[in-house]
């Protein structure tokens, strides 16, 4: 029996990919950055090129390679620049995410094309005897090497190379020569519910943006903050957007440009995180606030939700070189500061610093209570009667007592609940069970409120209260 071997014309491999070409360019154009890792080669839509050629002469010469500074580098040097094809590179939803892949893509193509033209000289000199054989290989071995540098090793796009400088953190605050918060991170601020944790946004919002008031320094001249709330009505966020504005000497009845507010309590929740990664990749911040971060998923304990949600939100700090703050609450136990569920575990094994607060009888306490970098002193601020947020003068070697105070009195105060007085065996069971302690440490507790002057005892009844309750 014959047996018919059929032919087939092999599929030409492609040579160049006008997509992903700007779909590269357009992340490279909103986070200028990325520029850097793009070359000439990579493009061979003439569009993409012209306008690659115009952003890294705008980024050389110091300038902001968006469409303005890429217009105008068009105009003077009349490259004849497409307004409508340099702004469609603007139309994907998130640049930024597939830029890796993209980017691995370009440089296959262009090793590809070499390779094209190493396998027509190769052809011509088996082919022709014009060709000079010793000549040709000798330009085909020359040439596969360039092929093999520009295609680079599997997962190179990934790999740490020790030859290239890697800078070191960008810090959009410091405390005392202390740098924090920096950008390209997740940062967390936690509380017990209604403790200052919205307040502690507003302060550290307001610091970025200039206010020195809290003995904390910007780092970032006049760069942008965008704020996220999650939870309060419209009134309360815009409340706390005046209070910031007051921070800095702003006009309170009118937007600053240099801070965005959105408040997103009525927006249903699958459309929370789209719009919050859409906004901060075009208003492009030094720092994000997301007050709330639990209500961008429906379930903040399952674990799938919490990491793709952390992994989300690390993405979304690094494409847009800015700091992510998230404020979310701990747990009820007075004993227990963690953050709640498995999105507060994977946020503080993520998170570059958190920040808790305790709320004392006239002002708050802010403790510094984990960071991957140098640490900063604890500082306090409180509120006025006319709804001002203030600082409040704390000395470095206080500093540690006031935050222990600060607890102390919260546990004091739970454990009290709607009683005015309790017996100090009715008052120790209490604080055993919201401190989450044993009865010893309890009574120790009770002991060093006493000390302190959180605690009175009436000489008569020998009954606790809170003092000033």
């Amino acid at each position: 029996m014959e047996h018919t071997i059929a032919q087939t014309t092999p599929v030409p491999a492609p040579m160049a990919d006008a997509q992903c070409e700007r779909d590269a360019l357009g992340a490279a154009l909103t986070y200028n950055q990325l520029l850097d890792s793009l070359s000439p080669e990579l493009f061979r839509d003439p569009s993409c090129s012209a306008i690659f050629t115009a952003a890294r002469a705008v980024r050389s010469a110091g300038g902001e390679a968006d469409v303005v500074g890429v217009m105008a580098w068009s105009a003077a040097h009349q490259a004849g620049i497409s307004p409508e094809a340099l702004t469609s590179l603007f139309d994907r939803p998130n640049p930024a995410s597939p830029f890796a892949r993209n980017l691995a893509r370009l440089r296959e193509l262009a090793a590809r094309r070499r390779m094209a033209a190493v396998a027509s000289l190769a052809r011509a000199a088996a082919t022709s005897e014009v060709v000079g054989l010793r000549q040709a290989v000798e330009a085909v071995a020359e040439g596969l090497r360039s092929v093999d540098t520009a295609a680079g090793p599997a997962g190179a796009e990934w790999s740490v190379d020790l030859a290239k400088p890697c800078p070191g953190p960008t810090f959009l605050l410091s405390q005392d020569g202390v740098g924090f918060m920096p950008r390209g991170d997740l940062q967390a601020i936690k509380a017990k519910s209604k403790s200052g944790k919205s307040l502690l946004s507003a302060v550290l919002a307001a610091s970025v943006l200039g206010c020195a008031a809290f003995g904390i320094s910007s780092c970032c001249g006049q760069a942008g903050v965008v704020y996220f709330d999650t939870e309060q009505h419209p009134r309360s966020t815009m409340r706390l957007v005046r209070r910031i504005h007051a921070m800095l000497g702003w006009h309170t009845d009118r937007n600053n440009p240099r801070l965005a507010a959105y408040c997103l309590r009525a927006m249903p929740m699958a459309e929370r995180l789209p719009f919050i990664r859409r906004t901060v990749e075009r208003a492009r911040p030094a720092a994000v606030f997301i007050d709330g971060v639990a209500d961008l998923l429906a379930d903040f304990n399952e674990v799938g939700q919490s990491t793709a949600l952390i992994g989300e939100l690390m993405r979304l700090s690094a494409g847009a070189d800015c700091a992510v703050c998230c404020v979310l609450h701990t747990n009820k136990g007075d004993g227990d500061h963690g953050m709640k569920g498995h999105l507060g575990t994977l946020l503080l094994q993520k998170a570059s610093e958190v920040f808790e607060v305790t709320r004392r009888a006239d002002d708050f306490v802010v403790e510094q209570t984990d960071c991957r970098n140098r640490p900063v002193a604890p500082f306090a601020f409180s509120i006025t009667d006319s709804g001002v947020i203030m600082p409040v003068e704390m000395g470095r070697g206080q500093a540690a007592a006031e935050v222990r105070a600060a607890r102390l009195a919260a546990v004091m105060r739970e454990s009290f609940g709607p009683n005015p007085e309790l017996t100090y065996g009715e008052l120790c069971e209490a604080v055993a069970v919201h401190a989450a302690v044993s009865g010893r440490t309890a009574k120790r507790k009770v002991t060093e409120a006493r000390a302190m002057g959180i605690l009175a005892v009436d000489r008569h009844t020998e009954k606790y209260s809170l003092k000033g309750g």
